[in-house]
């Protein structure tokens, strides 16, 4: 009786999960990008609609000088720890900085753990924390700038976060970090544009694996656990 009970557990919460991550995005896919549940001016949050609707996912964007039209479809050039096209610090390669993965791992898993609310306010600060730690509100003259404007950059957080709540997200990344959290792939980069992934239109950030393979690798640890426990 107990494992009939354990297995029908396992498969509603499956059921359950899967509704809302039912598959996994990959290089190649052509997704939907619109606006989010909660949408802030030109920010996120933003929705990712997976092909036949097998994923759908709530995001941010990484970049400030890559445009979309909402309700558009694109193809998903590569997924990686790298904006392609760079952003307004760069014209090259743009690495994920820890501090937005970790925000982004809030956001999609444990929202009230930064106090995310899920409405227009939180969504506009939480894009500007993440714009701030990908060096995106520096202005387009920044992709000059010398190591000490970059230095002044990173000390005045307050001057270019200037939503409410925006500091209180940037402070608890900064904490996690700096208490030792690093991403080692759990959150990566989506890269979107044509079919050849000649033009590039937007990075936006996902989960690797999403939740629904996390998931699934907890009950096989904890199946594997009742296993050993019966021996």
């Amino acid at each position: 009786m107990k494992r009939l009970i354990i297995y029908m557990l396992f498969v509603s919460l499956l059921i359950v999960t899967s509704s809302a991550w039912a598959g996994t995005i990959k290089a190649g896919d052509q997704i939907t990008l619109t606006y989010g549940s909660a949408h802030y001016n030109d920010g996120g949050e933003f929705r990712i609609i997976g092909p036949s609707l097998s994923y759908d996912f709530e995001t941010f964007c990484l970049e400030r000088d890559e445009y979309f039209t909402p309700g558009n479809k694109y193809y998903v050039t590569s997924i990686s720890n790298i904006a392609q096209l760079g952003g307004v610090n760069t014209n090259s390669g743009d690495p994920l900085d820890d501090r937005t993965a970790w925000l982004y791992l809030m956001f999609r898993t444990n929202p009230s753990a930064i106090g995310y609310d899920n409405n227009v306010a939180d969504a506009g600060a939480l894009q500007q924390v993440i714009w701030y730690l990908e060096q995106e509100l520096g202005g387009s003259n920044s992709i000059n700038w010398t190591d000490a404007q970059w230095a002044a950059y990173w000390a005045n957080p307050s001057k270019y976060l200037t939503i409410a709540g925006a500091i209180g997200f940037y402070n608890f990344a900064v904490d996690a970090v700096s208490h030792g959290w690093n991403n080692n792939g759990q959150v990566a980069i989506v890269n979107l544009g044509n079919s050849s992934g000649t033009v590039y239109n937007q990075s936006q950030l996902t989960l690797v694996p999403e939740p629904a393979t996390l998931l699934l690798l907890g009950f096989g640890l904890f199946g594997i656990g009742l296993q050993r426990r019966k021996r």
